[in-house]
């Protein structure tokens, strides 16, 4: 029989491939359906083997397509051409109850392929494929009159650009740096993160860095629908794997 041995990589054997296969396709309810599958699709396919099964462990092939989603996805998906940019960043780690004498001895964790964009590539994208109806350039403050006492009105406080703080900033810019030739406007940049699954095949995923912009109302920069998300950076999963080998030199 004339075997692809690559077939079934990242897997060590076809048999740990067919079953990992088996297991995140199809239904994610296994029924006798699924059963029915599991012995068509595995367990009567020419190239398993039991024998190969003997160290199976599920956690670790699963890990095996986590690597190659992360690495497969992140090069294909974050191109130098769409404004990405990709780093390793060495993190120093000391550790708990251990005096160093300098920085040099503490251990570094280098966090790989990191890839982000540069801000304000992202911010002038952001204003110049929305309408500029979408924004609030210039601050205002917000006010609530009664019905039956016209004097008597109350300040509210709805939106990033009718606080104290975005109209006090604003001034302060424009005092130093406006010209007539040159409008001078804040920016209101808020950061978001959450983990993102990346597929369906493994547990592959990210922290992805969302931008958004508070000079746009809360009623759309909320709305899914709106794309009010601005990806900046994605910061991969890591494992922390650092042992000190000897401590007896640094306290």
């Amino acid at each position: 029989m004339n075997v692809n041995h690559s077939y079934f990589q990242p897997f060590e054997n076809p048999s740990s491939y067919l079953l990992m296969k088996w297991f995140y396709s199809g239904s994610n309810a296994k029924t006798l359906a699924e059963m029915d599958r599991l012995v068509q699709e595995v367990l009567l396919k020419p190239d398993f083997n039991r024998v190969d099964l003997a160290n199976f462990r599920a956690k670790r092939e699963s890990q095996r397509v986590d690597v190659i989603k992360d690495k497969g996805l992140a090069d294909s998906l974050f191109q130098a051409t769409d404004g990405w940019y990709k780093i390793n960043i060495s993190l120093p780690v000391p550790f708990e109850r251990i005096k160093y004498s300098s920085i040099s001895q503490v251990p570094i964790f280098t966090v790989e392929s990191l890839v982000y964009r540069r801000p304000l590539q992202v911010l002038s994208a952001a204003l110049q494929d929305a309408s500029p109806n979408e924004f609030h350039l210039q601050p205002s403050k917000l006010y609530w009159q009664h019905d039956d006492d016209p004097d008597n009105s109350e300040r509210l406080y709805s939106e990033l650009y009718d606080s104290d703080v975005f109209i006090d900033e604003h001034e302060r810019i424009r005092a130093v740096y406006e010209t007539k030739e040159r409008d001078i406007v804040v920016a209101a940049m808020m950061l978001w993160s959450d983990s993102t699954q990346l597929a369906n095949f493994g547990n592959a995923s990210l922290w992805p860095i969302y931008l958004y912009l508070g000079n746009q109302t809360k009623y759309v920069r909320c709305k899914p629908s709106a794309t009010a998300a601005h990806h900046i950076a994605y910061i991969p999963k890591v494992w922390l794997t650092i042992i000190c080998s000897s401590t007896a030199d640094l306290t």
